[in-house]
C-alpha cells in the first residue's frame, strides 16, 4: 500500500458541535474529534496529507461548506472528507447532514443534502475518494444498503469506484457523543 501523494492530496475535516435549533443538542465531543483528527492526518510525522491543502472546517454556515465541497474535485490522487454532527432523515428517508443553523422542520432546505456530498465525490478527479461519517443514520450514505438489507453491507458499496463510504452507524441507528467523553 502506498501513501497519498501530498501534491495531489488534501483532507476535508468538518466538526459540527454548536446548532441554533433547540431541537438538536450542542455536541462539544465531535468538535474535539473533529479537531484532533485533523491535526493527526496532516501531522508530519504521523499523517499523509499536508497541512497547506487540507481544511478543519469547525461549525462552517452551509454555503461555505458546500464551497469547501466544490474545491475537493481539483484533487487528483487522494481525497478524505470526515463529518461529525448530526445527521438527519427527511421525509422521504434521505440522510442530510446539519450545520449550525439548520431548522429540524426544514431540513431539507437548511442542512447539507448527503446527495450533494456523493455528486461531488462522483466528479472528483482523485484515484482514491474516502468519505468518514460520524453521525446518525450514517449508513444510508451508502447506496443501496437501504434496499440490500443490513447484512448486505459489501455487496452494496461494491457498487461504488474508487469511493469508499465507513459510517459510525447503520442507516436506521444513532450515533454516540456522550458529553462526558473526549471524543464520539
Amino acid at each position: 500500500m502506498r501513501l497519498p501523494d501530498p501534491r495531489r492530496s488534501t483532507v476535508l475535516t468538518i466538526g459540527m458541535g454548536e446548532y441554533f435549533d433547540d431541537s438538536l443538542p450542542d455536541l462539544p465531543t465531535v468538535l474535539a474529534g473533529a479537531e484532533a483528527l485533523g491535526k493527526a492526518l496532516t501531522r508530519p510525522c504521523i499523517g499523509a496529507f499536508p497541512a497547506e491543502s487540507s481544511t478543519l472546517l469547525l461549525n462552517p454556515s452551509l454555503a461555505k461548506l458546500e464551497r469547501e465541497l466544490r474545491g475537493l474535485e481539483d484533487f487528483e490522487d487522494t481525497v478524505v472528507l470526515f463529518y461529525s454532527g448530526h445527521g438527519l432523515i427527511d421525509p422521504r428517508g434521505e440522510l442530510y447532514l446539519a450545520v449550525p443553523d439548520t431548522d429540524s422542520s426544514r431540513v431539507q432546505t437548511t442542512a447539507l443534502p448527503y446527495d450533494l456530498v456523493r455528486q461531488t465525490m462522483s466528479r472528483c478527479r482523485a484515484k482514491n475518494r474516502i468519505v468518514i461519517l460520524d453521525c446518525c443514520f450514517s449508513g444510508r450514505a451508502i447506496p443501496g444498503i437501504m434496499a440490500a438489507g443490513s447484512d448486505d453491507v459489501f455487496a452494496a458499496q461494491a457498487s461504488l469506484r474508487g469511493v469508499y463510504v465507513i459510517t459510525a452507524t447503520s442507516p436506521t441507528a444513532a450515533a454516540m457523543a456522550p458529553v462526558d467523553a473526549r471524543f464520539t
